[in-house]
């Protein structure tokens, strides 16, 4: 993907900072932490003088709402953002273990979040952001390198983390922009991107329901290239709970676990009604390499549309896609176009109403060595369904010879109760079966397929 290779050369190359002038550094009564004591040589602890800088601009002492990191080395347990529309800008992510631009060292272990944006009042703060950063975690932290709560417009930009068991948690709020966002080695059982809404309210106007977040040119990868073994269990973008319209454009996760995970349980486990999970999740060129367990797994939602994306499991994966009903009827998804490969089982499994999976590549997809019982496409009855109806799987390729074997894999599979399906324009090749039916199929329609 073609803004990787432009974050890589940024990571080991002279300081990015292209977009530090939109925040206007050059104003009058510019604040850095060096105003109030910090050394930012990577041996001294500059938590103090980083919290008193943040604390004169919020409650106006010297005029501003920026604090600009000059390039250094700041080691930082945690410090709290108490106001709104505070900016923490660095000089540049430029390489992690060279002063070239602003690095935030994690003193750790369990002390917080490195950078804690919290409205205490828990109404909706508006503006803010941070950007132009290198995070390391070398206090083996488990808090987030950055924490947000309620907080409207806020940007994230030109951020790049090492080493850490959360990179970004994000609760409530409304229209959060992440953008060049680059996660590396991210701990086992932990996860790069957390993004909760509970649905419950707050205060009489406002609830934490997390409205547009949207993430552009986003990377993330587990602890290092064992993703094949199965042993990182890092999950890459978790979506909770009352979260929606969330946006996901151009996103690589590489060696995860669970690559995005969708579910609506939210702060506590708090499921309520299928009205307040995830809903109108977009996802457009997200690619996911080496999954070892679930490419993308959702769970109590409302619409989902994965356009042009590819999944290309490790030795482990069970499916590239699956789409269950755990707690309430799922409806609505959209599958578009891209490429899916290399599950254990069946690549794209679905319990939900209204799926519709197009024109998708599914070709040299399953595992060599396998037994003939595993399909392209499997559309199965769940928890809490009594049918599922109105789906449509066309101009999909599946199967194919992989070299000189088979896949040994089915196309389609199709459960009992499902009824109203249109399966049509479809190409079967090298595959064990083109369609299997468990149960009654008069209500499927299997028209224009090759071979027929």
């Amino acid at each position: 993907m073609f803004f990787l290779f432009s974050l890589f050369l940024c990571i080991g190359s002279p300081t990015y900072a292209s977009d530090v002038d939109q925040f206007s550094l050059h104003t009058f009564h510019l604040i850095t932490p060096q105003m109030f004591g910090a050394v930012a040589n990577g041996l001294n602890d500059d938590t103090i003088s980083v919290q008193k800088a943040i604390d004169n601009t919020c409650h106006g002492k010297i005029s501003g709402g920026k604090i600009y990191f000059p390039p250094g080395n700041y080691r930082i347990s945690s410090v709290s953002i108490p106001c709104e529309g505070l900016y923490i800008i660095g000089s540049g992510i430029g390489n992690r273990d060279r002063l070239n631009g602003t690095i935030i060292n994690s003193i750790g272990p369990n002390r917080g979040p490195i950078f804690n944006f919290n409205n205490s009042s828990k109404n909706y703060s508006y503006g803010g952001g941070i950007q132009d950063i290198s995070f390391k975690n070398d206090g083996m932290s488990l808090f987030p390198a950055i924490n947000i709560k309620y907080e409207q417009q806020f940007s994230i930009k030109n951020i790049y983390a090492f080493g850490f068991f959360k990179i970004l948690r994000v609760e409530g709020g409304r229209s959060l922009n992440v953008t060049h966002l680059f996660g590396e080695s991210i701990l086992p059982g932990g996860t790069g991107i957390e993004l909760i809404g509970s649905g419950l309210s707050v205060s009489s106007a406002v609830e934490t329901r997390l409205d547009t977040p949207f993430l552009s040119d986003v990377m993330l990868s587990a602890g290092d290239a064992k993703g094949l073994s199965g042993n990182t269990h890092m999950t890459g973008i978790h979506i909770s709970g009352f979260v929606a319209t969330p946006q996901l454009d151009h996103v690589e996760i590489v060696n995860p676990h669970y690559g995005i995970k969708i579910d609506c349980k939210g702060l506590n486990g708090a499921t309520k009604t299928i009205d307040t999970c995830p809903q109108f999740i977009n996802m457009n060129d997200v690619e996911v390499d080496f999954a070892d367990y679930i490419g993308i797994y959702a769970e109590d939602f409302q619409y989902l549309k994965f356009f042009g994306g590819y999944i290309h499991g490790g030795k482990k994966m069970l499916n590239a896609i699956k789409l269950v009903n755990e707690n309430f009827p799922s409806y609505g998804v959209d599958i578009i176009g891209g490429k899916i490969d290399s599950s254990y089982y069946s690549l794209i499994l679905s319990q939900v109403q209204g799926t519709h999976i197009s024109d998708v590549d599914m070709s040299s997809a399953n595992i060599s060595n396998h037994t003939p019982s595993f399909y392209g496409i499997e559309i199965q009855m769940g928890k809490n369904t009594s049918t599922i109806s109105n789906s449509v799987i066309s101009n999909n390729t599946m199967c194919i010879y992989n070299n000189a074997s088979p896949t040994k894999m089915s196309g389609i599979k199709i459960d009992d109760n499902i009824q109203n399906i249109s399966v049509n324009g479809n190409v079967f090749s090298g595959c064990d079966h083109t369609i299997i039916f468990h149960g009654n199929n008069n209500k499927v329609s299997f028209v224009g397929n090759f071979p027929k």
